[in-house]
Order: structure tokens, then sequence, then C-alpha cells
């Protein structure tokens, strides 16, 4: 590029040779060519509509360019080019102006690139620095450094509330129509989606896996994943099948307008929980179901059938007019560019130099439709608080498949010989595709507390109606309805004063968390107590005759059955050196909390025996022990006896040497 910046005829040979279409799998340029066809249109300010394929347009070059490099490395390029300029023998000012020009533009129209990738600032400010050496202090007016603030530009691409909307702190799940459940879901996920760097794209495209780099996207598949369980938790709550099938039927209403908003991603993972396993076996359910919601869930099933490369789905996006809001199925949109990716080499030579300008032209039309996706808004904006609930809701719904299997079995427990139940294998459930396949990295525990620290002062804003600090068991209703199998009142309660404190939530919900059940893993066994026993979780007593409950074999701790996996005590194993005594005692029987391991159910007077025998046994040990104390005490009387004898030995032999060494010292004076 050195040797070769601005050379007009040089150019013009390139500009003619890209800018014929349709383009052929020959034609090839480098990328510093590509950016200094960018520089003349910034030179000329010739900013033509991208209404056809333009190489050279600065959009096109901004967004092809991160598929290649870094952009720190864009930055410097830009750099070099202003450098270069400033060695011309004609125009350097204009050209130098041109290369600020295109900075700025950069600055403006790709405001994430900056927001995402602190090493951008370093670059601006080296490129201050630059223009202040070169006396060129007239071209700082383009580069406002101000707008480095990551938090200016977070506000203005945020989602911001309109202040006419009322604050409705009784908003439920009951109480919340399918219009306003598919604003909020398909919110929540565009959310999600627009703070996507670009950058991720190109680093999953070209790996064809998740990786450390690709966290924005791994946020996007644990919101997918959570709402798919969380419509699955909603229908299995339900005790009755009038309610299942009124729950049903309101997220098949759910799917159909988020159909109508273009939000497919959410809808997918709608259209998927109501097709999970655990909710289609519901055979009585589903004949309570309205026929005619039962058609159409079987038209938005068929919708993302993968028939035809989904051929329907496809269909339906191309329809939409550009300028609309559309959040598209992140798997399939995915999938899409690694096809991309691998068709084609990014490069036509070994040296790695010229670009292919087919793939180039390839990624811009799936590239552009991508930035388009993530810039347009929805036209609706629920409100702030009642996202962050929702959002609370669905991540925090974790049950398993064999959890949530287990639930529809108690639900509709299996009659005969029915065949009509579909098993889990022959289920239609929308997994969220094979590229998400995989264990999953989690949220590290300072980012989950901060969550979930964020999520409990949106539902305290919400639903402490009287803005006291504390949640009512009234309130707590309402929380209830949106968080399927959330415990009672009386377990978020712990210190049973009648209301639940900021700090109870936090436990509960950071407790309930599958990311931190690791951190709280306990070595859980069945026990039976002889004494009173409470639960560590919800200070309940722990009833029964047998096996009341379970005992942490490492620290001591117990609680209930069914309370085990919420514990929020951290496992202390006992370290320390037991001696041979303590074995004994723990090998028996424990005198100090009575407490018995039992293998197999015996009667009340079966244990009392085996107490008997305990005790006699202790009471033997305890005379065997007493035996060996005065064996030792009397052996301890005898070594005192030595020890005084010793030392008066001692002083007598001292003082009968000091005699003898006095006259010894009297004669040498």
């Amino acid at each position: 590029s050195s040797g070769q910046a601005w050379n007009s005829k040089h150019y013009q040979k390139v500009m003619e040779s890209t800018s014929v279409s349709p383009m052929n799998t020959s034609e090839e340029i480098k990328l510093t060519d590509v950016f200094q066809l960018m520089l003349l249109k910034f030179e000329k300010e010739e900013f033509p509509t991208l209404e056809e394929y333009d190489p050279s347009h600065p959009t096109v070059v901004f967004n092809l360019s991160k598929w290649y490099l870094e952009p720190e490395d864009i930055a410097k390029l830009l750099i070099d080019q202003y450098v270069i300029a400033g060695n011309l023998p004609e125009n350097q000012d204009v050209k130098k102006e041109a290369v600020i020009r295109a900075f700025r533009y950069w600055q403006t129209q790709f405001s994430e690139d900056f927001r995402f990738v602190p090493e951008l600032g370093f670059k601006l400010s080296d490129l201050q620095s630059l223009i202040k050496e070169n006396g060129d202090d007239k071209l700082l007016d383009y580069l406002e450094m101000d707008q480095l603030s990551e938090d200016r530009w977070g506000r203005q691409s945020s989602l911001k509330t309109p202040s006419h909307i009322i604050r409705r702190p009784s908003l439920g799940f009951d109480a919340t129509s399918p219009e306003d459940l598919a604003e909020v879901l398909a919110s929540v996920d565009y959310k999600l989606f627009r703070r996507i760097p670009f950058r991720e794209f190109c680093v999953y495209a070209q790996m064809a896996r998740l990786s450390d780099s690709t966290t924005r996207i791994e946020e996007c598949i644990r919101l997918f994943n959570g709402v798919t369980v969380w419509v699955v938790c909603n229908v299995l709550r339900e005790y009755t099948m009038l309610k299942r099938a009124d729950i049903i039927e309101k997220f098949i209403d759910t799917a159909e307008k988020l159909y109508e908003i273009h939000s497919y991603n959410t809808m997918l993972a709608v259209v998927g929980g109501l097709n999970h396993f655990s909710v289609k076996r519901l055979y009585q359910t589903w004949s309570k179901v309205d026929k005619a919601k039962r058609e159409n869930l079987d038209k938005w099933t068929n919708f993302f059938s993968m028939d035809s490369n989904y051929g329907a789905y496809r269909q339906r996006v191309q329809q939409i007019e550009n300028d609309v809001f559309q959040q598209p199925v992140l798997g399939i949109l995915m999938k899409d560019l690694v096809a991309v990716d691998g068709q084609l080499k990014n490069y036509t030579d070994k040296e790695k130099t010229l670009l292919s300008m087919s793939k180039y032209k390839k990624l811009w039309q799936q590239l552009s439709k991508l930035r388009q996706y993530q810039i347009i808004p929805p036209h609706f904006v629920p409100n702030n608080e009642f996202m962050s609930v929702f959002r609370a809701a669905v991540t925090q719904s974790h049950m398993s498949d064999d959890a949530l299997e287990e639930l529809s079995q108690i639900r509709e427990p299996p009659v005969g010989d029915n065949k009509s139940s579909p098993t889990r294998k022959e289920s239609k459930l929308a997994k969220f595709a094979d590229w998400a396949s995989g264990n999953m990295p989690q949220l590290d525990v300072d980012t989950l507390k901060k969550h979930v620290a964020k999520m409990v002062d949106s539902v305290f804003r919400v639903y402490d109606t009287d803005q006291s600090g504390y949640i009512s068991i009234d309130e707590f209703q309402s929380i209830s309805s949106n968080f399927p199998f959330i415990e009672s009142f009386s377990v978020l309660d712990r210190d049973k004063d009648g209301v639940i404190s900021r700090e109870e939530m936090m436990d509960y919900f950071l407790s309930a968390n599958t990311s931190l059940r690791e951190i709280f893993k306990h070595n859980f066994v069945e026990h039976t107590f002889i004494a009173t026993a409470y639960c560590e979780h919800c200070k309940g007593v722990l009833k029964g005759i047998v096996r009341q409950g379970v005992r942490c074999k490492d620290c001591g701790i117990s609680c209930h059955k069914h309370c085990k996996d919420y514990v929020v005590v951290d496992c202390r194993k006992h370290n320390e050196k037991k001696s041979k005594r303590h074995r004994r005692q723990l090998g028996s029987t424990s005198a100090t909390n009575g407490e018995y391991d039992v293998d197999d159910e015996l009667s009340l007077k079966e244990r009392l025996k085996r107490a008997e025998a305990a005790r006699d046994a202790l009471s033997a040990e305890n005379a065997e022990l007493h035996a060996k104390l005065a064996e030792a005490n009397a052996k301890i009387q005898q070594l005192n006896g030595y020890i005084a004898t010793i030392r008066q030995h001692t002083i007598g032999f001292i003082l009968e040497q000091m005699n003898t060494l006095q006259p010894q010292m009297d004669t040498a004076v």
C-alpha cells in the first residue's frame, strides 16, 4: 500500500475490475485496495445510496473488513493511510481529510465496534496525537473523543421505556395477555441479539462452534433454551387438565402474535416448548384444547420444518420489507454463515493477500441482513422492569428433561397401552439445533450474582406495591405466577417474620441457579434421626420415624429430601485428623447427637434394642477407658517420684562440686 497510495491510473483499473456485475470466482483484489477505493469516495464526497452491491461503499467495507481483520488492525490500516497521505507530493490535505472522515464514518455508523473493543479507544488516541504532531488540528473536529464513552453509546442503543407507560405492579403471567407476553419475550430476545458484536459472528462462522470468544451468542442460547423450559414448566405447574389446556392455548396465541411481529427466534422457542415430549404426552390435557388451536400449533410446527432447508421459514422472511423489524432464528442464521465460510476460501493466493471477490459478495449478502436485523428496533417497547422480571423467570427455569418427564408422569400417569402419548424419542421437540449442542460454559459466580441482584431489584420495584422494602404474602402471589415451581412463601421467608427481604430473595435465587450448585454441592445420604432435627434450608422439623431426611456425610448438615438441591451452605469437609477413639465412636454410634445410620426400615422396638446395645457398648468402652486412665495416672505418679529423686541427687552433686572447686580458686588468687 505504501507504494501505490492513491495512484489514479492504478485505482481506475481497480475500480473498473470490481464494479462489474455479476462477479465471477476469478476476480480478486487486495484488502488495502478496497480501503483506498473507499477513501476515494470520501475524497470526492460521493456516497450513493446502497441500493446495489458496491464493494467499495463504506458500509460494505467496514462490515466485511471485520471478517478478515480485527477492529484494531482496521484502525491501524487507516492510520497508516493517514501517514502515507502526508508523504504525497500533492493534495495532502484533501487525502488526509478523507482518512479522518472515513474514521468518523466508522465511529458514527458502527459505534458498537468502539463499545465492545476497548483497543479502538487507544488507536483513536494515537490518531489524535498524530494529527496534533502534524499540525492538522482542524481535523480534530471530525473526531469527537467524548464518544469513546461506553456509557453514552450504551444509552443511545438501549431500549427506553416511554414515559406514558403506566406502572402496573400486579402484572403476572396469569394476568398477562398473549399480546403483552409476546412483546415482552420478543423485546428481551432482541435486547440480547442486538448486543452480539459482529466479531462474534465471524468467530463462530469460522470455527463452526462456540468458544470463549462467543459469550454474547451463548447468552442468547441460554435465553432460548430457558424460554422453552419455561413454557413447559408453566404447563406442568397446573394440577388440573382444564388449567393446563388454558395455559397451552395461551402459549399458542402467544406464538401467533410472535409470528405477526416477526419475532421468529422466540416463536421457535415457544413452539419447541409446546412440542416438548413432557407436554405432548399429556393426551387427556390436549383433548381439552380447542381444535382450532391445535391446528394452529401444527401449522407453526410445520413452519419451522427442516424440509427444503427451512423453506417455509425462509420464504416468509424474504417477503418482509427491509425496513421492518424482524428477529430471525439465530440457529439458522449461524448455519448460513458457516455454510458461506465453508464453501469458498477467503483468499485466492497462498500468501493471503488477494481477497476472493466472489466470497466477498456472498458475505455481504448475509452480513448486510444481519446488520439490518440488529439496527432496526421493534415498534413496541414494553416496560423495562417487566422485561427484567420475565427474563429472570425464564432464566431461572432450569429443570432437566428427566425432571420434566417425571413431573409429566405425575400429572398424567400412563394408562394401559395408550399409544397416543409420544415418548421422548418420538417427540417433535424443536431443539436449538445441533449447532448449540454440548456443555455450555456457565457464568462465573460474580457475574451471576450481579444479574440476580439486578433481577431482585426489578422484582421489588414491580411487586412491592407499598414500597416497604419487603414482599408480603399477598404480593408474593403475583410473583409466583411468573416463576413456575418457585418454593412456597415460608421457604423464602427464612427468618419467619412474615415478609421476604431482598437478602432472602437473593439467597433463594442464587441457590436455585444451576451455576452455583457445584459450589454448594454436598454428599447427601438418607438418614434417620433419633433426636429432633431441623432442615438447613427451610428451618422446618424433619418429621417421621425413619429416614426423615438427608444428611451430608462430609459436613454433617441435614435437610428435607426435597430441599437438598436448594441448600446455600458451603460444604466444609472435616479435614482434621480423627483419633482412634473418635473413629470407633463414629463406627458404632454418636452419643452426643443420638443419630444412627439405618439401611432398612426398622420398627421402633428394633431401634430401641439397637440403642440399648449401643449404650452398653459405650458403657463398656467408658469403663475400659477409665481403667486405662487410672493406669496412666499411676505411671505418671511413679515418673514424678523418679523425677524428684533425680532432682535431689543432681542438686547435691552440683553443691559438692562447687565446694571442691572453691579452695582451688582461693589458691590461684
